[in-house]
């Protein structure tokens, strides 16, 4: 079963104030609470569940046969894990009850063990939090993150279902370029440059297996679209649903956003921003 996760970070140090932001989607839920002190990195994680398209998408979808052959689906391990949760020795009665905000703590912890040996990199439970979808997470990112009328920065093309959620929550798109690798940094470096130039609260990004293009952003690419990120302090939304799925005989993808943050945040990599850009998350 896929699952796609949705993950902000947001890192700070109070001296230097270094306050980086990604958002990422690896192939299941992610995110996290806050953990501070004066001298470590501050960080907020957020995941969800891959969603279920709107009935009219559905109806089109079902119409044109898009959805996917009732043999592919795990009917048969849905049934077992029903009935391990609510049958037998480990039944749980409390497990139809309204549970925390973060969801079952069970799922939690199998999901965490799953992220932690897919992606080869340690995932703490307590960094996860349930949500109803995709579509669910996407669009509460963008209200926690962004206000209404806030730039948003938008792949060209991009996954067709992002834009409505962005133009729902208010934000206000501005396209930018891709090519054979995926966003182009490059240009984005020179929007950003611009004495006129947007000045984005969040920027969406897939970068992996990139939808529709296929392409996938090198390690030293999403580097240096994590410098951007700390220099004009906004949000790296990264829908990285596809992060599992390259065929078994090709490279190693890149690690996922959030985890390159992480290592250049321990190399002094990163500018430090200034101290005002915290204050709006």
């Amino acid at each position: 079963m896929l699952y796609s996760a949705l993950t902000c970070i947001k890192s700070r140090t109070t001296s230097g104030r270094v306050a980086g932001r990604v958002l990422l989607w690896i192939q299941a839920l992610h995110s996290s609470t806050d953990c501070t002190s004066e001298k470590e990195e501050r960080k907020r994680v957020i995941s969800f569940h891959l969603a279920v398209p709107a009935k009219p998408l559905l109806a089109a979808a079902t119409a044109l046969h898009l959805q996917p052959g009732p043999r592919l689906l795990p009917l048969d391990m849905v049934a077992a894990g029903a009935a391990h949760r609510l049958t037998g020795a480990a039944a749980d009665p409390y497990i139809l009850q309204y549970a925390t905000v973060q969801g079952y703590s069970s799922f939690r912890r199998c999901l965490a063990a799953f992220l932690s040996d897919a992606t080869h990199h340690t995932v703490d439970p307590d960094e996860l939090l349930i949500t109803a979808g995709v579509s669910h997470g996407l669009d509460l990112a963008c209200r926690l993150l962004a206000s209404p009328g806030d730039v948003v920065l938008v792949e060209a093309p991009t996954y067709f279902l992002a834009g409505d959620i962005l133009r729902q929550a208010g934000l206000t798109l501005v396209p930018v370029p891709t090519c054979a690798e995926g966003l182009d940094v490059d240009a984005l470096e020179m929007l950003l440059q611009q004495p006129q130039g947007p000045r984005p609260k969040l920027l969406y990004t897939i970068p992996i297996h990139n939808n529709p293009a296929g392409a996938t952003i090198p390690l030293a690419n999403r580097q240096q679209l994590l410098r951007l990120a700390h220099k004009y302090n906004f949000t790296v939304v990264a829908d990285e649903v596809y992060q599992l799925l390259s065929f078994p005989d090709s490279p190693e993808p890149p690690p996922p956003l959030k985890v390159v943050e992480q290592q250049m945040l321990q190399q002094g990599l990163l500018d430090a921003l200034p101290s005002s850009s915290s204050s709006s998350s």
